[in-house]
């Protein structure tokens, strides 16, 4: 059944609309395990449209959060709290507010490399681009 949008005007000149479209829901794969992302809100935005993908593949204005990142590999952690760091790192350099992107990965499908070069644990690496549709979510400063 399609549902119809209607607006709505109010006497005071608001207009208003009715049965908005929502926004379609990324199904979750089956007990596959999510994955966190630092960034900042513009790269987040463009992240959730075109997939995550490796410095090397992205526009000039991208640059590595380290000397220690190779630029042919999208960073990745199994914790929200060491993307938070990151997140925090890209958006002092930026001026940009700071979100962290939830990815939905298969490690069957997706080879994902433990990352020794960040010293934080469950820290991983993959050579490639993650697909849009494997990015569930953004989550903002203050979010949980």
């Amino acid at each position: 059944m399609k549902q119809s949008h209607h607006f709505r005007r109010y006497k005071n000149g608001l207009i208003k609309l009715i049965n908005p479209p929502m926004p379609k829901k990324r199904k979750r794969s089956f007990g596959s395990p999510l994955y966190y992302h630092g960034t900042d809100k513009l790269k987040a935005y463009f992240i959730k449209k075109e997939g995550l993908k490796p410095i090397d593949k992205l526009n000039s204005y991208a640059r590595p959060t380290s000397d220690k990142t190779d630029p042919s590999y999208v960073y990745l952690f199994d914790s929200k709290d060491p993307a938070e760091i990151y997140a925090k790192a890209a958006s002092e350099r930026s001026g940009i507010p700071y979100e962290v992107v939830v990815a939905d990965i298969d490690p069957e499908k997706f080879e994902l490399e433990s990352d020794f070069a960040i010293p934080i644990k469950g820290a991983k690496k993959y050579k490639g681009i993650i697909p849009a549709d494997k990015i569930l979510r953004r989550t903002s400063e203050g979010e949980q």
